[in-house]
Formats: C-alpha cells, sequence, structure tokens
C-alpha cells in the first residue's frame, strides 16, 4: 500500500529522456560546424521538446519545474510577503537567485573557498567568482524578461523571492530562456496575478542561417546570440539579451523568427486541468496534465476559461504597464529631477513660517466669545494642542508606513484610492486653500485699517466698515499676486525677516505677560474665578475648537509651537479683560495698548502686519504661491483646463494659476460672512480630510497588520474628536457646512468626467482651450530602439488626452518635435525628461 501510494505522487518525467551532460561521451557535431553545413538532429527552426510541469515543491507557495532535453531547472515562488526595514515602495520587488547544482555543467561547480587554487582559478577567469557573475547575470536577465509582466503596483511594500535551482544546463542561452518561463508559469501556480504569460525563446546566427534554442556546442561557434522574452497573449516584448557580434539586420530576422515561434507556445495543462485542487497537492493527475507544455495554436488567454480553481491566474485582459518598452525593459531606476536644496537659514524659515501665521494674534477673541470664561478659553487651547498633537503623531506614523511625497493626498490615494484623493486635491484648489488665505487676508485688513486709526482712544473694532476691511483684503490679495507673478526668487530674503517679526511678536507677548503677572497688575478678569460664566452649549465650544485649531493649523507638516501658543493666550489675560478679548479680532494690538499706549498698539500691529503678510508672501512657505502652483500642477494633470498648467514665457511663474488662486479669494472675501465665518468654514473642510486620513491609519492596522504599530488609542482619540468638529457644525455653523458639503459633492462629477479610467478612456475628454499651436524641438540622447520607443509612449499618451497635437521622435537624427496648443515648453522637457533619457538642448520653433 505504501509503495502503491508512493507511485500515485510520483510525477514521470518526459517520454525521452537524455543522459547528464556531464557523463555524455558524444561529441556534438556543431563543434565542429562549418558555415554552409546543415544542422545535425534538428532543422534550423525547430526547438527542443519541452517538459513542464507545475506544483511540484510543496514547501513554496509556487513552483514549476521545466526540461529542454540537457537543461533541466526547478523554480519556487515565495512570497509575497511585506518586506521590513526597507524603504517604502508603491510597487513591489522581485528578487531572483539562481544557483547551479554541483554536477549541473560540464565542469563541476564548486563553492567559493579563498585559496590559492582559486585565486589563479580567479585570474584565469574560471574560478567560481566567475561562476558567481554568471549566476547574477542569468538572474539580471530571468528578471528583465518577468518584472513587466507582474502587477507589482498591487503589491505595495512586498517582496516575492524567486529561487532557480539549475539542475543541468546546457548553455547559457538556454538556462535563460528555459528559466523565464519557468518562472512565469511559477508565478501563475502561486496565484500572483500577472499580465500574461512570459515565453521566451533563444536564436544563434550560423552564417546566413538562424538556429533557434541552440545548443551550449552551438552557441559557441555562432557569430552571436539572442535570447527574446514576450508576452504572446499581449504581443508584448519585455526583453531581448545579444552576445557576439550580429549585424541590425540579423538580430531583426533573428527577434522576429523568435517571436513567430513563441506565438504557438502556451501553457495547455498545468493550469487548466487542476481545477479541484491545488496541483501540488492532488494525487489523481491524469496522463494528459503530465504533458506541460504542448505547441499549440493561439495565444494564451484560453488557459483560464473554464477554471474553477481557488487561485486566479490573470492572464490577459489588463492595460499595458508603463514599463512595457517596445524592444527592451530597462533595468535602472528613472531619473528624477531634483529641485534646489534649502539651506540651514531657510529650511528653518519655512518650518516656522508653516506654524506661526495669523491665528495666534486673532483666534483668542473668537474662543472667548464663545467659551465666555478664562478658564474654558484655556481648556479650549489646551485640547486644541493636544489634539494637534495627537494628530501630529498620527501623521508620523503615516509618514514612516508611507514615506512619500504629496502629505495627506498620498496617505488618502493609499488608504482609500484615487476618488478620496482626487476630492482632497480639488477640495483644496477650490475651498481650502483660498478659503485659508482669505482669512489671513482679512486679519491683515482688520490690523492695517486699525493700525491707521489706532490714534483715536475710543476706537472700538465695530467702527471699522466691512467695506474697507473687504476693499483692505482685495488689495493685499492683488499685491502678493504681482509678487508671486513677477519673479521666483523676491521671497527668499524676506521670508527671513518675516519669520524674525512672527517670533519677536510672539515673544514680547509671553515676555510682557509673565513680567505684568509678576508685578501682580493682571486684569480684574484674570483674578476671578476662571469658569464663572462659563457656556453650556456643545456647538459654542465646537466653534471655539474651530478657532483654536487655526491657531495650530500647520500641525500636519511639524508641529512645536504648542507651549507657546498657550503661555501667549494667558498673557492676553493677565493683560486684557476677558470681554474686550471676546469682542476683538486684533488682541496683539489691543495687548500692546493696555501696556505702552498708541505706540505699543502700533508696534505690535506693524509685527502682525508683518506675520500676516509673510504667510501670504512669494516664499514657498507662504500660502499663495504653494497654492498657485497646486493649481498649476492640476492643469497640467488635466484637473483643470489646461490654460492654468502653462508658465509664464519669460519669467517661468504660474500667471494664469496666481490669476485663478486670486479670484476665488477675493470672491470669498466679498461674499464671505467676516473673518470668523471663512474660519469655521476653513476649519470644517480641512478637518474632514485630516479624520479621513487618521481613519485611514486604522483601516491600514487590519490592511497591513505586520508592520510595527505605535500606541492605537492616539489615533482613536483624534478621530473620536474630529467626529464631534465635524457633526456639530450642522447646529452651530450650517451655512458653513453645507458650503463645505456642495464644494467636496462637485468635485465627484469632475473626478468621473476627467480621470482616465483602468477600463477605458474617460467619459469626456479632459478640458482643454484651444490657442495656438507651438512647436519644440529638443535634441536628445537615445541609444536604441526601446530609448525612442519609450519618448514615444509618453507622447502617446499626452496625444491621446488632447495635451499634444503632433510629434516626431527620431532615432537617427535624435531629435523629437513636438506640436501642442495647450502645453509650454518647460511641461513638455518634463514629459520627454521624465523617460530618464537625457536631454541635451531644446528650442521653441515658431
Amino acid at each position: 500500500m505504501a509503495l502503491s501510494n508512493f507511485d500515485r505522487r510520483r510525477v514521470n518525467g518526459p517520454e525521452e529522456s537524455f543522459p547528464p551532460i556531464f557523463a555524455s561521451d558524444e561529441s556534438d557535431k556543431s563543434s565542429q560546424w562549418k558555415i554552409g553545413q546543415p544542422r545535425s538532429k534538428r532543422g534550423p527552426l525547430d526547438i527542443r521538446p519541452i517538459f513542464l510541469q507545475p506544483g511540484l515543491i510543496s514547501q513554496a507557495n509556487g513552483s514549476a519545474y521545466i526540461e529542454t532535453e540537457r537543461t533541466k531547472i526547478a523554480c519556487a515562488i515565495y512570497g509575497p510577503r511585506q518586506s521590513k526595514n526597507v524603504a517604502y515602495s508603491e510597487k513591489g520587488r522581485l528578487n531572483v537567485e539562481v544557483k547551479f547544482t554541483p554536477f549541473s555543467c560540464r565542469r563541476r561547480r564548486a563553492p567559493l573557498r579563498v585559496s590559492l587554487g582559486s585565486i589563479l582559478e580567479y585570474f584565469k577567469g574560471s574560478g567560481p567568482r566567475h561562476q558567481d557573475a554568471e549566476d547574477r547575470t542569468i538572474a539580471m536577465a530571468v528578471q528583465q524578461a518577468i518584472v513587466s509582466s507582474v502587477r507589482l503596483e498591487l503589491l505595495p511594500k512586498a517582496t516575492i523571492d524567486i529561487l532557480i535551482t539549475v539542475i543541468e544546463a546546457d548553455g547559457m542561452e538556454g538556462v535563460i530562456s528555459s528559466a523565464s518561463i519557468a518562472v512565469s508559469t511559477a508565478l501563475a501556480d502561486a496565484g500572483i496575478e500577472i499580465l500574461g504569460l512570459v515565453v521566451a525563446c533563444s536564436a544563434s546566427v550560423m552564417g546566413s542561417d538562424i538556429w533557434l534554442d541552440p545548443t551550449e556546442d552551438e552557441a559557441a561557434v555562432s557569430q552571436g546570440t539572442l535570447i527574446l522574452s514576450c508576452i504572446p497573449a499581449l504581443g508584448t516584448i519585455t526583453s531581448v539579451w545579444q552576445n557576439g557580434k550580429i549585424p541590425p539586420g540579423e538580430a531583426v530576422n533573428a527577434m522576429e523568427t523568435c517571436q513567430n515561434r513563441e506565438e504557438y507556445v502556451a501553457l495547455r495543462s498545468p493550469l487548466r486541468n487542476h481545477s479541484s485542487s491545488s496541483p501540488r497537492h492532488s494525487s489523481h493527475d491524469s496522463e494528459e496534465s503530465l504533458r506541460a507544455l504542448e505547441l499549440e495554436e493561439g495565444p494564451a488567454t484560453t488557459l483560464a476559461q473554464g477554471s474553477s480553481r481557488t487561485r486566479s491566474y490573470s492572464v490577459s485582459g489588463f492595460n499595458f504597464q508603463d514599463d512595457l518598452l517596445p524592444l527592451t525593459a530597462s533595468v535602472t531606476e528613472p531619473v528624477i529631477s531634483r529641485g534646489h536644496g534649502l539651506g540651514l537659514v531657510n529650511g528653518i524659515a519655512l518650518c516656522v513660517g508653516l506654524q506661526i501665521g495669523s491665528g495666534i494674534f486673532s483666534s483668542p477673541g473668537v474662543v472667548v466669545a464663545n467659551t465666555q470664561s478664562v478658564g474654558a478659553s484655556m481648556m479650549v487651547w489646551l485640547i486644541s494642542g493636544l489634539l494637534a498633537w495627537t494628530g501630529a503623531s498620527s501623521y508620523a506614523e503615516l509618514g514612516s508606513a508611507i514615506p512619500q511625497n504629496g502629505g495627506a493626498q498620498a496617505y488618502l490615494s493609499y488608504a482609500y484610492g484615487p476618488l478620496v484623493s482626487f476630492l482632497f486635491s480639488w477640495t483644496a484648489i477650490i475651498a481650502l486653500k483660498p478659503g485659508g488665505n482669505a482669512v489671513i487676508a482679512l486679519i491683515f485688513a482688520e490690523y492695517m485699517n486699525r493700525l491707521f486709526l489706532n490714534h483715536r482712544e475710543d476706537m472700538s473694532p465695530d467702527d471699522i466698515p466691512q467695506w474697507a476691511i473687504k476693499l483692505t483684503a482685495a488689495g493685499a490679495v492683488l499685491l502678493v499676486t504681482f509678487l508671486c507673478v513677477a519673479t521666483r526668487k523676491l521671497g527668499t530674503r524676506v521670508t527671513i525677516v518675516f519669520t524674525v517679526a512672527k517670533i519677536s511678536a510672539l515673544i514680547f507677548v509671553m515676555t510682557l505677560g509673565v513680567i505684568q503677572l509678576a508685578r501682580g497688575k493682571a486684569a480684574a478678569s484674570f483674578r476671578q474665578p476662571w469658569f464663572e460664566g462659563a457656556s453650556h452649549s456643545p456647538s459654542a465650544y465646537s466653534l471655539a475648537l474651530y478657532s483654536g485649531l487655526w491657531s495650530f493649523d500647520g500641525w500636519d507638516q511639524h508641529t512645536f509651537e504648542y507651549g507657546d501658543c498657550h503661555v501667549a493666550n494667558v498673557s492676553y489675560f493677565v493683560v486684557l479683560d476677558r470681554d474686550l478679548v471676546g469682542s476683538s479680532n486684533t488682541v496683539a494690538l489691543d495687548f500692546g495698548r493696555a501696556l505702552f499706549g498708541p505706540i505699543g498698539g502700533t508696534i505690535f500691529a506693524i509685527m502682525v502686519v508683518i506675520s500676516c503678510f509673510g504667510a501670504l508672501n512669494v516664499h514657498p512657505s507662504g500660502s499663495f504661491l504653494t497654492s498657485s502652483h497646486l493649481v498649476c500642477a492640476a492643469g497640467r494633470e488635466g484637473f483643470l483646463p489646461s490654460m492654468f498648467g502653462r508658465l509664464h514665457s519669460s519669467r517661468k511663474t504660474p500667471l494664469n494659476a496666481s490669476l485663478l488662486q486670486a479670484t476665488i479669494m477675493i470672491i470669498f472675501i466679498a461674499i464671505g460672512g467676516g473673518f470668523r465665518s471663512l474660519i469655521n468654514f476653513a476649519v470644517v473642510a480641512s478637518w474632514a480630510f485630516y479624520f479621513l486620513t487618521v481613519m485611514g491609519l486604522i483601516i491600514l492596522r487590519f490592511k497591513e497588520p505586520l508592520l510595527e504599530r505605535t500606541w492605537i488609542t492616539t489615533p482613536l482619540i483624534f478621530c473620536a474628536v474630529a467626529l464631534f468638529l465635524l457633526c456639530m457644525p450642522v447646529i452651530a455653523a450650517p451655512f458653513e457646512a453645507m458650503a463645505v458639503c456642495g464644494f467636496v459633492l462637485t468635485g465627484i462629477p469632475v473626478y468621473y468626467l476627467t480621470q482616465r479610467r483602468e477600463d477605458g478612456p474617460a467619459l469626456v475628454l479632459r478640458v482643454t482651450f484651444d490657442m495656438a499651436e507651438h512647436t519644440y524641438k529638443f535634441d536628445v540622447k537615445m541609444t536604441c530602439g526601446g530609448c525612442s520607443g519609450a519618448i514615444t509612449r509618453v507622447l502617446n499618451k499626452a496625444k491621446e488626452s488632447g495635451d499634444v497635437n503632433a510629434f516626431t521622435v527620431s532615432l537617427e537624427t535624435q531629435e523629437v518635435v513636438v506640436k501642442s496648443s495647450s502645453l509650454d515648453y518647460e511641461t513638455v522637457r518634463e514629459k520627454i525628461a521624465k523617460t530618464g533619457k537625457e536631454i541635451r538642448s531644446g528650442v521653441t520653433v515658431e
């Protein structure tokens, strides 16, 4: 019985066997071949019989064994598994390792030993180190042939280990082609999604003839050999390897011969006949299923038809991946353009500029007006700081797990998909950024107006007409727009001045408050019970939290000013009465005026004006230029009309995008309900996506449980408070809540109208305006057909979206000519540079 069970699990080999290559004394006549002589044993276009069987290694996730006469290879797939201690990548990694058994070749392969004999063999070029180099060459060739067929974008931060064991080898060409077929089959056996099964074939040039599938002896006397790998189901070549000197015409003929032969090769039984169980666990394999590879007409698309296995094998029906080149698949990383680095001083100024803006000098009044007590106001500030800290901690965990540029947009895309990510970008462009900038402009306008009216002792904040505040704010927007468009480098040093003014004002407020408290001259409301008259309305506290969180806005970048903000608010209550703080949007001016009279009020007002203008300055840390570049990027990607993605022809600044941002900001200023209403609007819009982002962190704990995680209580607290903040506006600020929902919902039809879906084009073409056609000519270094093919694919994609009218790519003249009505010179140059090819020069041809 035991013997019967053993025989039942045994897998029979091919019908015809051959003696091991190391034990064979037969002399191949091809070693004495001369030009004009026919090929022995096989015809020129005949390949060796192929035997292929998947699922023979039970410990692996997938496996395959291939035998072509004297070439015998076993392949095992382990994974996919989550990679640890490696940088995050949107695509998975293939780790290919090749090992030869000791008697796999005519010369025994020995392990690496450091001895005098091994050193002498190394210098002769035949030692173990030479063999290790051959292993790496085969591994790299197989990886290049396979990587384009695997849907690695579905396996972020994952690694697939591919172990290839060469049991017997009859030439490197046969090993690479056979191993490529075996690896593709093993990947399908492991249930890993692929675009199609990869088939490889080798050819040797023997005089004027092409011999397919050469042996080691045949390859040794040939002019050169060539290995071509392709996906027959897609008609796409994944890699081409060449060895020796082959004329271009003969190389093209050899590739066409290989490709014609590969079109008839398709897996039949291994993935189709094992519908009931996995092949490595089945003990009732039919006789026909043991014939793993047959010569059969038709592509590999028929393999999965009628299959009901628990594993899914994706062999057809997918769009081409971006890295499928017409003739070769590049193994080099794409060239990524990097911007100019920030110096130490500019880097500090950028971080501080993101944190300290106008909130600490204007929000305390709104907080007190809603809480109606000093103690409740201090609690609101404490909760705002703690909430900002929990949010920053959650973002830090997301940043370590998904270290990508793009912040919340990248996190939302990873957790929820492209729609939510698009809605965040859409809301940021048309509502969040313009609304926040409008708030800063209004604070600038209020301080500016009170600065000129500060000489009046009976001056009240309500005495300033709203039209004057809005007109001043609109003027500030136009001024910043002009500076943003005028030059790209104006704000580099100015930002340092603005940052010094911000820090100085904050330090003065804290220091003077502590001194006033030490002198025993605190305001009457500060000496009274702190919680006397506190509000009992939850909606009022939500509005107070909005203003407090506005002061901490920027915590998603870096949070370090919590202590300073808290001390500054204590200083306000020490110097000013609670009612005065609650009725003022310019508490810093009132603070300075209470201590030093009109001169002190003027000094503090100037500091705050500089701080507000610094938040809108032209340096990248400022809000306006950042928003303009966001609009410019949206225009280039097709989210907005392409005219907004164009740069000024001479100054290279986003003119159209800046004008659009300025227009939206002025509209918010004109029709908005003032400073406090716009704060509610901006905070509701931003915290809706803050909540989704941190909630995505909790979702990722279930999607990727193997990643190291911090305490889950932190994101849970953040989500609970954020949910409270999002529910309360329905009662406390219904108009602002409905406006935010309206802006977000309008992005859904825009997404489906402008974005290209995976299964076809967008519902309508991306929005473009007919403009004057421009011709751009570039001198690009192209060394092969793969280089020109990569540029052609990029420009074809731009042509399909309507960005490019026509183009030509010439490998002979090394020129790329592009005609476009919507793209400027820099945008076209950037598209070509993304292919990693060197652009020597470029010019606009009028």
